[in-house]
């Protein structure tokens, strides 16, 4: 049976093969709940720019209270805020300012386990065996400093755009996914790029099939003004 979930969303990032993961916090009416990422029935769960869609033809942005239709939750592994959407409009309800995030914050000790990175990063990828069954795979935090790193990858013949940044004393470098950021940086040239007064959405991925590593991505950079 079907039910309407009312969310703040916190993130509408990337995801392979060709959509979105869109995430955010429940709004009950007790103010803003868990978390929950609205998934679709289809084995690799992005979902669609069609399936998300508002009647005006816009799709969700940060800090959008969306309601949209669901058919039942679906946790996998440490994805305990995966729901499965039913078909149906979702709606723009309202919208939450930057400065009401700050009590919402997620303060954990480190960004999950600090054991394992990539090539590109650091501290960017876990083994699926080191993680908890709880502790689920959304945050949002407030880093110490954030920079927006571009490299060249010399093996895709393309600048990689990267998030360095420092939390609760460790350094962490993650692949970004948010669209209107790597918007913003994909013409710039190589080098850092500091970012002032920001909140991130950081996101842990499923086991890639290549390795079975989970990785750690930052899916949503939210500001009070545009990033330019």
């Amino acid at each position: 049976m079907e039910d309407i979930k009312r969310m703040l969303c916190l993130a509408n990032s990337y995801k392979p093969p060709a959509g979105r993961c869109i995430a955010g916090r429940e709004i009950t009416g007790n103010g803003l709940g868990a978390w929950i990422r609205p998934v679709s029935a289809r084995e690799t769960r992005e979902i669609s720019v069609s399936e998300c869609l508002y009647a005006t033809r816009h799709i969700p942005e940060l800090l959008d209270v969306i309601e949209f239709p669901i058919l039942r939750h679906d946790p996998r592994g440490h994805q305990v805020e995966n729901y499965v959407i039913a078909a149906g409009r979702w709606k723009k309800v309202g919208a939450m300012q930057f400065d009401d995030l700050e009590c919402y914050l997620d303060k954990p000790e480190t960004l999950w386990p600090n054991t394992e990175r990539s090539s590109s990063g650091f501290y960017d990828r876990v083994d699926p065996t080191d993680l908890a069954g709880d502790e689920g795979s959304l945050m949002l935090i407030k880093p110490d400093v954030l920079n927006v790193e571009i490299s060249f990858n010399p093996f895709k013949n393309t600048n990689n755009i990267r998030a360095g940044l420092t939390y609760n004393g460790d350094y962490y470098n993650f692949s970004i996914t948010d669209p209107k950021l790597r918007d913003t940086f994909r013409g710039r040239s190589q080098g850092e790029y500091p970012i002032e007064d920001a909140l991130l959405c950081v996101s842990l991925t499923e086991p890639y099939e290549r390795d079975q590593k989970c990785y750690k991505l930052v899916a949503a950079v939210i500001s009070p003004t545009p990033i330019a």
